[in-house]
């Protein structure tokens, strides 16, 4: 499904297979996990997944996503993605997880990563500090809650 659309960058659909991450996508290769034979099994990472033509989803606009959340996971799974892992999981944004599973809609497997901005929660000796990053949290900042 999602690994069927990924093309090359002249726009010519080829799929991930093993002989397409030997050839044209072989950059790629250490970004795209595979079974034992060397085919695809769906784990697709980093820039790898602009193969599939870029962000499945622009989470840039909370109001609009929260309006339909469903469509998140509709997309996805349209896409034949079963699971993902939102590897930077902004607090604000936890409000659209809730939402999905409250609904029912929350229909892949989910992880959600803490994100702690270095420049807000380690001294300059590398200890953290959590002061500085309850201020930070207070003011606004863009920094991840440790409550959750």
């Amino acid at each position: 499904m999602a690994l069927k659309r990924a093309s090359t960058d002249k726009g010519a659909q080829i799929g991930l297979s093993r002989a397409t991450l030997a050839g044209p996508f072989a950059a790629y290769r250490e970004l795209v996990g595979v079974d034992a034979s060397g085919e695809p099994s769906g784990g697709v990472n980093e820039n790898a997944r602009k193969l599939m033509g870029g962000d499945l989803v622009d989470s840039s606009n909370l109001k609009a996503i929260l309006q339909a959340p469903e469509k998140l996971t509709q997309r996805l799974n349209d896409a034949g993605i079963t699971a993902f892992l939102d590897a930077q999981a902004d607090p604000d944004n936890f409000i659209v997880y809730d939402t999905l599973e409250q609904r029912g809609h929350l229909t892949a497997h989910t992880s959600l990563a803490q994100f702690f901005d270095p420049d807000v929660v380690v001294r300059a000796d590398g200890s953290p500090d959590y002061v500085g990053w309850s201020r930070a949290q207070s003011s606004g900042a863009n920094t991840t809650r440790m409550t959750r």
